[in-house]
């Protein structure tokens, strides 16, 4: 029987953030276990094409924003919760840095 595996937790957020951050900003709330990060273009077509092309899937911030006065504070962010185990965390996040750089 092989070990289990450690899941991701706060303790490992600012890693994850650092590899994020190298290609698009992000930071984590406080006592969140996501980050929210900045993404080139509109925030649902990152997040669908995403999963399309890389198997990852992140929430598209305008789908947590509430539209006012036609402004909706989320869109050009996705969330990136870092809710999985540890090796399935690095593998996204890699996937993740990986297609952002193909997409600036």
């Amino acid at each position: 029987m092989s070990a289990p595996i450690a899941p991701c937790t706060r303790k490992n957020l600012p890693g994850w953030r650092h590899v994020v951050r190298a290609i698009l900003p992000a930071h984590a709330p406080d006592a969140a276990f996501y980050l929210w990060a900045r993404v080139p273009g509109d925030d649902a077509e990152f997040a669908r094409r995403l999963y399309a092309e890389e198997a990852v899937s992140v929430l598209p911030g305008s789908y947590l924003g509430r539209e006012a006065g036609g402004l909706n504070p989320g869109r050009g962010y996705v969330r990136i919760a870092l809710v999985a185990a540890f090796d399935e965390c690095a593998e996204a996040v890699e996937r993740l840095v990986s297609f952002a750089r193909r997409s600036s």
